[in-house]
């Protein structure tokens, strides 16, 4: 219960992944809540409050990076800590382009093929802790 009391917003097209990682949240304790899309999370974001979010870069409607830059530029949201949490990076072609995502104020960025659910609850975890 690691996670009690902390109520995180998982952005996330992937049905699989994303029942995944809202059961390995919720047995730590978590409240969460999941949006499918960029869109889908900015209108939960209106509606209730959040202490972390977990994107993904390609979705439908919305993409992450444009999801981050609307989250970073509005006061009531800009200090939520946000991890990546995507498989893009392998298309992505430039190293410039790796390093405008890594700044644009995200707290972490994990590739999905490289990465065990549980290493990113503990990411969750400590991030949430030093806040």
């Amino acid at each position: 219960m690691r996670l009690k009391n902390k109520n995180i917003l998982l952005v996330e097209d992937d049905l699989f992944l994303g029942k995944m990682l809202m059961r390995l949240l919720k047995v730590e304790g978590a409240k969460s809540d999941w949006a499918q899309d960029g869109e889908e999370a900015l209108d939960k974001l209106k509606n209730d409050t959040f202490d972390l979010i977990i994107a993904d870069l390609m979705m439908p409607k919305m993409d992450g990076r444009e999801l981050i830059k609307r989250v970073k530029a509005d006061e009531k949201t800009k200090d939520i800590p946000i991890i990546v949490l995507t498989n893009l990076i392998s298309s992505i072609s430039t190293k410039d382009e790796l390093e405008e995502i890594k700044n644009s104020g995200i707290s972490g960025l994990f590739v999905k093929s490289n990465t065990h659910l549980s290493d990113l609850v503990d990411r969750v975890v400590n991030l949430l802790k030093e806040a």
